[in-house]
């Protein structure tokens, strides 16, 4: 009975690790350059491995690469490749260079959709405390920025505000009837009423030279008349 109880808390023990571990993120580390055996590399993996990261070591990742007929110059079009091949969120290659007593590593972190990041660590051995929590902390750095959404798709996601109906437009003063002053609409209304009472001195007027036409000939002739008369007795 306590063999049955011991061995099934193992199991459960093994199942909680398991699902931790698919939880946590997955990435891979390819072979770097001037870095002969590996050395470097395995030791970049072991930095990395553990509670946070399952990492895919140089060895793996170098022969996924053969497979996929990879260059070691790994470009965007590459990674993306090599990360979809492997199923992991970012693929990490880089170089070693050796200055007299001192190394330097630069790492480049490759993330789908994402631009890369990278940094550089000076050390002088692999095994010290100082190299492993440097390369640890700044891949994780790396990888929280590439969890971040990016200032494009924040804007995308945005609903678009609805377009408020475009207001009717006020009519023009010039496509309006143009309105007359007041003094000119005065102004013509004097001049048709002097009009009309110039109208009836212009008939009179006119009468008058007509009875002054048709009296010219009486008078004229009373005139001879006057001077006959004498001639006459």
């Amino acid at each position: 009975m306590r063999l049955a109880a011991a061995v099934l808390s193992l199991i459960c023990l093994a199942i909680s690790a398991r699902g931790e571990r698919e939880a946590e993120p997955k990435i891979a580390v390819a072979p770097l350059k001037g870095d002969a055996g590996n050395k470097v590399a395995d030791a970049v993996v072991d930095a990395l491995a553990g509670k946070d990261f399952v990492v895919i070591g140089p060895k793996e990742v170098g022969r996924e690469m053969t497979k996929l007929g990879l260059s070691d110059e790994l470009d965007g079009k590459a990674t993306r490749k090599l990360g979809a091949q492997l199923g992991v969120v970012a693929v990490i290659d880089g170089a070693v260079v050796k200055s007299g007593s001192k190394r330097t590593l630069h790492l480049e972190v490759h993330r789908h959709g994402k631009p890369d990041a990278g940094f550089t660590v000076e050390f002088k051995t692999t095994s010290s405390p100082g190299f492993r929590r440097g390369v640890h902390d700044e891949v994780a750095k790396k990888l929280e920025r590439a969890d971040e959404p990016d200032a494009d798709d924040e804007e995308a996601e945005k609903p678009e505000k609805p377009e408020k109906p475009e207001k009717p437009e006020k009519p023009r003063l010039a496509d309006a009837p143009a309105r007359r002053p007041a003094s000119e609409e005065t102004g013509k209304r004097r001049s048709e009423r002097a009009d009309d009472d110039d109208e009836p001195a212009v008939r009179k007027r006119k009468s008058r030279r007509r009875q002054d036409d048709e009296a010219a000939p009486l008078v004229l002739a009373r005139v001879a008349a006057a001077y006959r008369s004498p001639s006459a007795s």
